[in-house]
């Protein structure tokens, strides 16, 4: 019973964790800090209860992420490339063919 009820708290306190780390770490990576980049790829990448997996989203962020300078980044990426599907692929990189063509904004 004691078990049953610690995993129970353990669960809440993780979900409220991932919750707050995932609205942390958001503006950060909006505003090209390639270490919260990588730290939401990597939500995204293995999913948690804030975020469901996403490889596509995990893919582009990874790639944002390598072009400005976050070491192991482009890695990640290389890892993922085999999980997608060639669709998925295709949108991925759609994605960052639009994201090099929109100039950052001086934050």
């Amino acid at each position: 019973m004691i078990k049953k009820i610690l995993n129970s708290i353990k669960g809440v306190y993780k979900n409220r964790f991932d919750t707050l780390a995932y609205r942390d770490v958001l503006p950060l990576a909006e505003r090209g800090r390639p270490d919260a980049q990588y730290a939401l790829a990597k939500m995204y990448e293995t999913g948690n209860s804030a975020v469901k997996q996403d490889l596509i989203n995990a893919y582009v962020l990874y790639a944002v992420a390598a072009a400005n300078g976050m070491d192991g980044a482009s890695t990640r990426m290389r890892a993922i490339e085999p999980m997608l599907l060639a669709e998925q692929y295709q949108e991925a990189n759609e994605i960052i063919r639009r994201l090099t063509l929109v100039k950052p904004s001086s934050v």
